[in-house]
């Protein structure tokens, strides 16, 4: 899967809107589990970037519609094609991360690498992926 490029203005109405979906999570020491969320982002253009909320609950289980997390921030693109997303979550850890556009399966996929991290001693390694 390779990169493209795609013009900010296009990309920022690609993005925008409410979704919801399914995904999954995975720890050390933490059996796989299911999760259901939303997320809405919103074009900032006094700002040239989106503000960013994700709601996130347990789908599985017993826990099943149990808060998992909450969290907000700004998504920027930079000039060399890549995107930033910064968030901070309700546990008080905040995250940085980049991220490469590529065209898959007639939609978008934004796999993300968290390049910087605080807040929690836990964290090794973070990645997510978005499929739009």
């Amino acid at each position: 899967m390779l990169p493209i490029a795609i013009p900010r203005d296009e990309l920022w109405h690609c993005l925008a809107g409410e979704w919801s979906g399914v995904g999954s999570g995975s720890y050390p020491g933490v059996a796989t589990f299911r999760y259901r969320e939303r997320l809405s982002i919103t074009i900032e253009p006094d700002w040239s970037m989106l503000s960013v909320l994700q709601r996130t609950w347990r789908d599985d289980g017993d826990a099943a519609g149990k808060a998992l997390h909450l969290e907000a921030g700004v998504l920027l693109a930079r000039d060399d094609g890549t995107l930033v997303f910064s968030c901070g979550q309700d546990s008080g850890r905040v995250e940085a991360m980049t991220g490469k556009v590529a065209r898959e399966g007639g939609g978008l996929r934004i796999d993300w690498v968290t390049i910087a991290h605080g807040n929690d001693d836990r964290l090794v390694r973070m990645g997510r992926t978005w499929w739009v």
